[in-house]
């Protein structure tokens, strides 16, 4: 199950200024995290697809 949801990508989409913000705080070296009731592999795989990894 979790193989297919990490799959199911489509219509995954970052929320306005979360890509820019995300790349702010890796730039200014402060740590950040994702908390979510999901899955670690369907995290990773919704992370990847909306651009910001």
């Amino acid at each position: 199950m979790k193989a297919v949801e990490a799959a199911d990508t489509d219509g995954i989409t970052a929320l306005p200024g979360a890509v820019a913000l995300l790349t702010t705080l890796d730039e200014a070296g402060i740590p950040w995290a994702i908390v979510t009731s999901g899955s670690v592999p369907v995290a990773h795989a919704r992370y990847r697809r909306r651009g910001a990894a």
